[in-house]
């Protein structure tokens, strides 16, 4: 596959101007979700405006995570406040490279929260990948245990040397005198896609691909079990999608969702 290029944003980017950053060559954006159980201010900005450019989109959450415990919070923290109900055609990454976790101690536990992280998001069917610098990944991490999920590896050179599973090449712009360091007249880290995520993802209906919903506004007349019939399904199901505390309280021109 071809290389695609494209950029990895957050806060620290402001509002950066997407439109222009496409027309500069973005093909994808990887967004930061959260750092910790903390929201990143401009992640919904970016997202709806990635989304509305038809950009490819990644997402990620910086980890403070120490132990296991940490890493699950975490993980249903981006999953609650940044995934659910979007789709994403990139990988959904840990990105794990703190002074925290840069102690000799520390790699076994490392590894432990990236698993415990990848783990949860997979059983909510999502592609997950690990973030993080080359020599992070040789030295505070049990590399081979992590073969399963997607590689983003940051190594700023003219080539990359990691010779692991890597999909995606955060290279950094003018370090490597390949790009300017400036998108859209912003400083920001830069990537290479070299796995076609977005082919993977949809084929396996991932990143909120299978949840596909359905609505429909109620007509005069209507009630739960004539609408059941019409979208094949059952009263509990289309109260429980709802919220609907009476069943026999529904009005025209209310929106229900039937799948």
């Amino acid at each position: 596959m071809k290389r695609i290029f494209g950029i990895d944003i957050s806060k620290w980017q402001g509002n950066i101007n997407l439109i222009k950053a496409q027309k500069e060559g973005v093909k994808f954006v990887i967004i930061r979700g959260a750092y910790g159980t903390n929201k990143d201010t401009k992640f919904e900005r970016n997202y709806a405006l990635a989304k509305r450019l038809n950009l490819n989109v990644g997402l990620y959450l910086y980890s403070y995570a120490k132990n296991k415990s940490d890493a699950l919070k975490e993980a249903k923290y981006l999953y609650d406040n940044c995934i659910k109900d979007k789709k994403y055609e990139l990988p959904i990454y840990i990105d794990i490279e703190g002074s925290m976790n840069r102690k000799k101690n520390m790699k076994r536990m490392n590894t432990e929260v990236v698993k415990t992280f990848c783990s949860y998001l997979e059983s909510k069917r999502c592609f997950v990948g690990v973030y993080s610098n080359k020599y992070f990944f040789n030295n505070y991490l049990y590399d081979k245990e992590l073969k399963r999920y997607a590689h983003w590896i940051a190594e700023w050179n003219k080539k990359y040397t990691y010779r692991g599973n890597i999909g995606m090449w955060q290279f950094g712009g003018e370090v490597n005198k390949i790009r300017s360091n400036k998108i859209a007249g912003i400083v920001c880290d830069q990537d290479y896609m070299l796995v076609d995520y977005p082919s993977i993802i949809k084929k396996y209906k991932l990143n909120g691909y299978d949840s596909i919903k359905t609505y429909y506004t109620i007509r005069k007349g209507d009630n739960l079990t004539k609408i059941a019939y019409k979208f094949n399904t059952t009263i509990d199901n289309l109260i429980k999608l709802n919220n609907i505390k009476n069943k026999n309280k529904i009005y025209a021109g209310q929106r229900l969702r039937v799948k």
